[in-house]
């Protein structure tokens, strides 16, 4: 493989094969039954939703989402990109891909003039740090009114870096 390509589209604009294809990128990562995948997909995708692609040799490589979420922050609503499904084939772990489609969202996220959330497992803090996200563990997250147990990360928040987050609330899955 010589070439890579980043491409940015709506969920509106991707082909079927494309949206199997990141649907196999992510069982590499979460293990379901494909047709588990379109259910999540269907249930939780937005037309307008954006999807961040890295291609090379005619694979998606690594694939992240951008969704439209509303979130209520200490009370206060904000309109946001929420980021998530950031995966890198198994077989390209270790190349950098991740970091490129970070940077790749960090850049789009910076055209639109947006803030962007994300959820993550502990064992991936330092990578959204080493990528420019702050980080914090609020006291209460909620995810359609379900609690949720993570770290949150910011890029561009839409508040002061000094305020302290307790509470939460995203209206959407992503």
């Amino acid at each position: 493989m010589k070439k890579i390509s980043i491409e940015l589209k709506k969920t509106s604009e991707l082909i079927q094969s494309e949206i199997e294809a990141v649907n196999n990128l992510k069982n590499q990562h979460w293990e379901h039954e494909m047709e588990e995948h379109m259910k999540w997909w269907n249930r939780n995708i937005k037309a307008d939703d954006r999807h961040l692609l890295i291609w090379g040799g005619g694979y998606i490589l690594a694939y992240l989402d951008l969704a439209d979420v509303d979130v209520k922050i200490n009370g206060q609503q904000h309109r946001m990109y929420g980021v998530g499904n950031v995966c890198v084939s198994k077989d390209h772990l270790g190349y950098g891909l991740g970091s490129l489609l970070m940077q790749s969202a960090n850049f789009f996220l910076k055209e639109d003039e947006m803030s962007g959330i994300l959820m993550c497992r502990e064992s991936a803090r330092r990578f959204y740090q080493r990528n420019g996200w702050a980080g914090m563990r609020p006291v209460k997250l909620a995810v359609c009114g379900t609690s949720k147990e993570c770290s949150v990360f910011f890029r561009n928040p839409p508040f002061p870096a000094e305020v302290k987050v307790d509470e939460i609330d995203i209206d959407r899955n992503f």
